[in-house]
């Protein structure tokens, strides 16, 4: 079974992802065939690695400005310059994209009530401070992203955690994580304290998955299990929901990268069963 993505304002460019054979990807397939169906795209967040760090920068920013315009009375500071390694800074406005947004499902009153632009604002905030904290790199990987007004969740079952795996690959087909708040990395990696409140691992999936671009692989570092050694977090238990599902790969990643980079629009998915 593969998926075919076509890319371009009429799909005139292509590349094929080829699924595990697995219980669980034939349950992330029917699930994608329903957001196919049913959602839109999320053109900006699918493509967001291939913008540029200044770009980027100055998006964050304007989202800031028009979070503060109608919300008065919030304590958000924006800094001269937004460095990359300011993790006080993104972590501050991570807490405040938290208390604004809400829970995945359960929006906050503020958050219901505020008109879309300011909605749309609020969930770029979150969508640009991961791109930019720690990075330098662009063109890292590439999010296959719903409309979060139409997109839907399902809670992984018992049997799907067996899957689970503490690395990430070039041209890897990852699960998406479909939650609002920080995980166990997350709180590791941004030196945030154990116990913090939106601390949540990945307990659901969506038909949102992402394509490893990185030049190598990537595996959790010796620091991040001394972590939980400390806290007393059994790493190794998947029921947990520590780290990755692969649901499937790309061949050639670097033809993929040069198809992503010029051809910035998806048209379509096409599920290929066998």
């Amino acid at each position: 079974m593969r998926l075919k993505f076509l890319l371009g304002n009429s799909g005139e460019a292509y590349f094929y992802v080829s699924l595990h054979s697995t219980p669980f990807v034939n349950k992330y397939v029917d699930e994608l065939e329903w957001h196919l169906q049913n959602c839109n795209f999320n053109q900006e967040e699918g493509f967001l690695y291939f913008q540029p760090i200044e770009e980027s920068i100055k998006v964050l920013r304007d989202s800031i400005i028009t979070i503060k315009k109608f919300f008065k009375k919030l304590k958000i500071d924006i800094p001269e310059e937004i460095n990359v390694n300011d993790q006080d800074f993104f972590n501050k406005s991570h807490e405040i994209f938290e208390k604004l947004s809400g829970n995945w499902g359960q929006p906050t009153r503020l958050f219901s009530i505020a008109p879309q632009e300011v909605k749309d604002a609020i969930r770029r905030l979150n969508l640009y401070i991961h791109k930019i904290e720690g990075r330098e790199n662009i063109e890292t990987g590439f999010y296959l992203s719903f409309d979060k007004d139409q997109y839907r969740r399902k809670k992984l079952s018992i049997e799907d955690y067996q899957y689970f795996q503490h690395y990430t690959e070039p041209g890897g087909f990852y699960l998406n994580y479909s939650e609002l708040g920080k995980n166990y990395y997350a709180l590791f990696k941004d030196n945030l304290p154990y116990g913090y409140n939106g601390t949540k691992n990945l307990h659901y999936y969506s038909g949102e998955a992402n394509i490893c671009l990185d030049d190598g692989k990537s595996e959790f570092p010796k620091e991040f299990y001394d972590w939980c050694n400390e806290h007393g977090i059994d790493y190794n238990d998947k029921y947990l929901g520590i780290g990755f599902i692969e649901l499937g790969k790309v061949d050639n990643v670097t033809e993929v990268k040069n198809l992503l980079k010029t051809h910035q629009h998806l048209y379509n998915i096409e599920i290929e069963r066998e």
